[in-house]
């Protein structure tokens, strides 16, 4: 009863000023140390002293950005398969190493740049770096690795179309390359540009209102309104001028 009593005190007790701010902190960042080795490889080393952990990532300046236009995808499939197997070890040999070293070895490619990232314990880095160079330097792009790889992304893509926030993702990649911006810049200025009505539902780009299929009363509602354009929401609640909170 006493311990009842207690926490029922401290639950009353009602805090009516907000507690002062703590003093500011003064950030430590670790200085990076570079230097170019004889065969032009820029290295970049951070150390964080007592983490027996060694996170590396090795860096080509060439990405999706690089790929033609008839080929997409080409630089993230490249980069992708130099795990897949090499002129010494193939793909089964390589993922056991790794994993009998503790490790995660991966392989990517983005829209500037291609990598290779580790991560393994540092006492376990001489020899898991033995497979990063020996991925980089003696890939063999199997036939099988590339059709398993390109039925893997095909896949993937058909389950992307089908998702609203990948849609808009191609949608803003597209409008982004159609007027010459970068993946640093805002893609307000080219929406702006673009019909106010794009809607995206399922996988058609539509303008404008469209029509829903029936769905419960409740969700119904709320999912038409969601997608009612601009004018329809004017003219509903008897408008001439409005803005884009009208949309919410």
């Amino acid at each position: 009863m006493k311990m009842l009593a207690i926490a029922l005190a401290l639950l009353a007790q009602v805090e009516t000023t907000p507690p002062p701010p703590a003093a500011p902190r003064e950030p430590h960042l670790p200085k990076p140390a570079e230097k170019m080795l004889s065969n032009g490889l820029r290295v970049i080393v951070v150390q964080k002293p007592g983490v027996p952990i060694v996170a590396t990532r090795l860096l080509i300046k060439t990405g999706a950005e690089a790929d033609p236009a008839n080929l997409a995808g080409l630089a993230d499939m490249t980069a992708s398969l130099l795990t897949k197997g090499t002129k010494t070890r193939s793909a089964v040999q390589i993922a056991r190493g790794v994993e009998a070293l503790g490790a995660t070895l991966e392989s990517a490619g983005a829209w500037d740049n291609s990598f290779v990232s580790l991560d393994v314990m540092s006492s376990n880095l001489p020899k898991a770096l033995g497979y990063v160079a020996d991925i980089v330097r003696n890939p063999v792009f199997a036939n099988d690795e590339i059709e398993r790889l390109r039925a893997q992304n095909l896949d993937a893509l058909q389950v992307a179309m089908h998702q609203p926030r990948a849609l808009a993702g191609f949608v803003a990649t597209r409008i982004a390359r159609t007027t010459g911006l970068t993946t640093r810049c805002s893609f307000s200025a080219a929406i702006s540009r673009r019909p106010k009505h794009l809607l995206l539902r399922s996988r058609t780009l539509v303008r404008g209102r469209k029509e829903l299929p029936r769905l419960p009363h409740r969700r119904h509602r709320l999912r038409r309104r969601r997608t009612e354009s601009l004018s329809s929401i004017c003219r509903r609640r008897g408008r001439r001028r409005y803005s884009l909170r009208d949309r919410v």
